[in-house]
């Protein structure tokens, strides 16, 4: 028994230096308890905003207005005064074609006009001085059936027909060919009873005829100009100085 006891005295000393003394922090952890833990809180206003998507496509652009604009005439290219990308006004010059031949006709027209209103202004001086003036033919008839001639009649009849005629078309009982016929018969009236001499004067001395022929000479001139139909942008332009164009030729796209 002793035996054991020397035996074991030993052990429990190691095991007593072994042991952990209340100094070490666990120990002094666990003998004090659990300490207060302390949390900061941050507080901030909720606001309500837009949260932007981006997404990636492919695509192309496409104008509102696109026109092809073309010649109205054949010529050669003098002058071009746009370029691509370049912004222009309705209305302005795009391309001017050579028009040399077209001021010719115009002058030509000009002074051919000039001479038949010459020659009509001597005719009507003429006839003024052989007839006496008059009323209208068919006013006299409404102030005095009685003392209207042959044609002057007819005339009354004819007027007082095609307004009969018209108020029927205009109520569904005749067809419109009725009114064209009333209306010729009409005119014919006139004709003969002088109501249309003035008209019939300046077609006869060739007035009418020339004044159409100047209109036509300036037509042909604006035409030798390519304008823009609307304001917007030039895309694609097609023509250089003197380049020869046919008519309905293309010079160039606008964009609007």
């Amino acid at each position: 028994m002793a035996k054991w006891i020397l035996v074991l005295l030993p052990a429990v000393f190691v095991v007593w230096l072994l042991w952990p003394t209340p100094s070490s922090p666990e120990l002094a952890q666990d003998s004090v308890g659990i300490k207060e833990v302390v949390t900061s809180i941050e507080i901030a206003p909720v606001e309500h905003i837009d949260l932007p998507l981006y997404a990636e496509a492919t695509g192309y652009l496409e104008p509102w207005r696109k026109v092809e604009v073309k010649t109205e005439t054949s010529g050669r290219v003098v002058h071009r005064g746009v370029k691509d990308g370049q912004r222009v006004a309705e209305g302005a010059a795009l391309v001017r074609l050579f028009d040399r031949d077209q001021q010719i006709e115009l002058a030509e027209a000009k002074a051919e006009l000039l001479r038949v209103q010459a020659n009509y202004a001597v005719f009507v001086e003429a006839e003024s001085d052989r007839q006496p003036s008059k009323d209208s033919a068919l006013d006299r008839c409404e102030d005095n059936p009685d003392g209207c001639s042959g044609f002057e009649a007819i005339a009354a009849r004819a007027d007082a027909e095609i307004q009969r005629t018209e108020s029927l078309f205009t109520q569904g009982l005749v067809p419109e060919t009725a009114v064209h016929d009333a209306r010729r018969r009409l005119d014919s009236a006139r004709m003969l009873t002088g109501e249309r001499q003035t008209e019939v004067r300046a077609a006869t001395t060739g007035l009418t005829q020339a004044e159409l022929r100047l209109e036509r000479a300036e037509l042909a001139l604006s035409r030798t100009i390519v304008s823009a139909p609307f304001s917007g942008r030039v895309a694609d332009v097609a023509v250089e100085v003197g380049q020869q164009l046919g008519t309905s030729e293309s010079c160039l796209l606008l964009l609007d």
